[in-house]
């Protein structure tokens, strides 16, 4: 285990610090005033905290900061600092010149920093009031803006001669691919070719095969429209002479039947008259007239045979009203009975019950 990867040796440096401080035996570790302003001001520090987390901080005039990964310089954080000024807590304790933070703080919980320059560390304290609270941050590099500008300019030019040469190779392999790309379309191009020709040869034959077959069907064609035109001729032929024999039956079959009729009308006088007067009436159209005049007269008929009806039924009409009458009023009755008896009821429950005891409903 470190220095101050040790809580114990981390807390009794800082009491022996403080303790140098407050008696005034050795010169104070904190890096204050002028040379902490230099400090922040013109160097890049890098920090690492307990947790192993490894970061870049620039604290620029404007009273800005970025914070950077270390070693890739990735920009991860920013915000803004304040710069102030140490005072006298009590005789034992004095609060050096410390920093505060608004942002990023490279997973630090609190946001003072206070700076100590033996051995290179930050302590962030968790209350300013309080010199036991406090956790420590190790300093690995403290290097100037200029050469951070140096390293990072020949980091540049490095990844920008890594990438030209990536590009060389990758043009190269590029510049092999389209050669064999172009060598792989020429040897489609000629299969394609020998593909045409054979796709060629095959099509006139395909073309010739077609030809022959098609004369083929043709003839066929031709000899079924024959077969199917005679066929249809036959049919037609043979249907006409069936329709022709089966009108013939239908029409001495209704000649039988009137020859029937006649006989039966010549031997039945009776029924000759009625098919006569039939003949007559159907032949003037004399049954749609009557009808006609009938229904004309047939409201008129109605109203009368009613009127009769209820004169001869005068007497029925009246005892069918009367025993009506009398029917409502012993229901009306009934029915004030029953609510008498529900008035009871609520009234004397006791009638019920003993109602209910002589078996009576």
């Amino acid at each position: 285990m470190s220095l101050l990867n040790n809580k114990f040796l981390k807390n009794l440096i800082f009491i022996i610090i403080f303790f140098y401080t407050s008696t005034g035996y050795a010169k104070t570790p904190y890096i204050e005033g002028k040379k902490l302003k230099n400090l922040l001001s013109l160097n890049e520090i890098t920090i690492k905290t307990e947790e192993g987390l490894t970061h870049a901080y620039q604290f620029n005039s404007d009273m800005t900061y970025e914070v950077f990964s270390y070693p890739k310089r990735n920009l991860i954080g920013k915000g803004s600092w304040e710069m102030y000024p140490g005072y006298q807590v009590d005789v034992s304790y004095r609060l050096p010149d410390h920093i505060y933070l608004k942002g990023f703080k490279s997973e630090l919980r609190d946001p003072y920093f206070i700076f100590v320059s033996d051995p290179k560390i930050i302590i962030v304290p968790q209350n300013l009031m309080n010199p036991n609270a406090y956790d420590v941050a190790e300093i690995i590099s403290v290097l100037s803006k200029t050469k951070v500008k140096q390293i990072i300019n020949e980091r540049i030019a490095k990844e920008s001669a890594e990438k030209e040469k990536l590009a060389k190779i990758k043009a190269e392999q590029e510049r092999i691919k389209q050669e064999k790309l172009a060598k792989e379309r020429a040897e489609e191009e000629k299969l394609a070719k020998i593909k045409a020709e054979q796709d060629r040869i095959q099509a006139e034959k395909d073309r010739v095969e077609n030809e022959r077959l098609a004369k083929i069907k043709a003839e066929e064609q031709k000899e079924q429209t024959i077969f199917y035109s005679i066929f249809v001729l036959v049919l037609i032929v043979i249907v006409y002479f069936i329709y022709r024999i089966r009108v013939k039956k239908q029409n001495l079959d209704k000649l039988k039947k009137l020859e029937e009729r006649e006989k039966f009308l010549d031997e039945n006088l009776g029924e000759r008259l009625i098919d006569d007067y039939s003949k007559i009436i159907k032949s003037k159209g004399d049954i749609k007239s009557w009808n006609k005049k009938n229904n004309e007269h047939l409201l008129t008929l109605k109203q009368f045979l009613i009127k009769n009806l209820k004169q001869s039924n005068k007497s029925l009409i009246n005892n069918f009203t009367n025993l009506s009458n009398e029917i409502e009023k012993y229901n009306q009755e009934i029915a004030k009975e029953k609510d008498t008896f529900k008035d009871l009821n609520k009234k004397y429950p006791f009638i019920n019950s003993i109602i209910k005891s002589r078996g009576e409903s």
